[in-house]
């Protein structure tokens, strides 16, 4: 009899043992995917600064920084900009640094061909549906620049 009880508890413990396995293994399946897709704390990037805040209608791509804190980086922290004509783009950065202060993206040529006041946005996920992790927005101004070149006169 006593054996008979050893060989029942040796038999729960090793299928109790496979099932914590078992449930082990499609636990970790599953916290991977939740983590790639579900971001846990959001992070609302702060901004102190951007440079330049004019630009001159014409200009060929122009790179930009902001300065400021809690950017991510390159695949989660991109720039919102709204246009003259009230269409929203997504400009991905060139570079965030390590420290997550500092952030350089290149404005397209196309963007600057008339004069208006363009509207920028730090986006955290953009991915998502409605972005709320969003700082702004902040301002460039596309100006007209006109240069008079006087001739240089020597006596």
């Amino acid at each position: 009899m006593l054996e008979k009880k050893s060989n029942l508890k040796t038999y729960f413990t090793i299928m109790f043992a496979l099932f914590v396995i078992i449930l082990g293994l499609f636990g970790v399946h599953w916290q991977v995917g939740q983590a790639q897709t579900l971001p846990t704390v959001p992070t609302i990037p702060i901004v102190f600064s951007l440079s330049p805040d004019t630009i001159c209608v014409g200009s060929t791509n122009v790179e930009a920084t902001i300065r400021g804190e809690d950017f991510i980086d390159v695949n989660y922290t991109w720039v919102k900009w709204l246009d003259a004509d009230n269409f929203y783009s997504y400009i991905i950065p060139d570079f965030v640094s390590v420290d997550k202060t500092e952030l350089r993206f290149t404005i397209d040529a196309d963007k600057l061909d008339e004069v208006y006041t363009a509207r920028i946005w730090v986006v955290n996920h953009p991915e998502e549906p409605i972005p709320n992790e969003l700082a702004g927005p902040f301002i460039i101004e596309i100006i007209g620049c006109e240069f008079i070149y006087l001739p240089l006169i020597m006596k």
